[in-house]
């Protein structure tokens, strides 16, 4: 088994977790519920919910596709090297090339 299956399910969990936590926080806060039973907010209550989704999957896409580690742990937001991103030390070329 490669390791990005593994990193990519484990932070998907952890994308569904929390968004399950702010659920349950809209739902217990008066004013939140009181503002999303109001049927011209469920739109934006909708954006709101599946902006966690588009920001964060990006994040567990990336070991998915890459699959080893010695090919999605460079690439990813603060990799071995402590960088964020793709930066290497070669202008011009990316860590995916080798």
């Amino acid at each position: 088994m490669h390791s990005g299956y593994f990193m990519c399910f484990f932070m998907e969990f952890l994308i569904v977790y929390h968004e399950d936590q702010m659920l349950k926080l809209m739902a217990e806060s008066p004013l939140l519920s009181q503002l999303t039973s109001r049927a011209e907010l469920r739109p934006l209550v909708y954006v709101v919910c599946q902006s966690f989704h588009w920001l964060f999957m990006g994040y567990s896409l990336l070991p998915f596709c890459l699959l080893s580690w010695e090919k999605w742990v460079p690439v990813s937001p603060r990799g071995r090297s402590g960088r964020g991103g793709c930066k290497s030390e070669f202008p011009g070329r990316s860590n995916l090339m080798g």
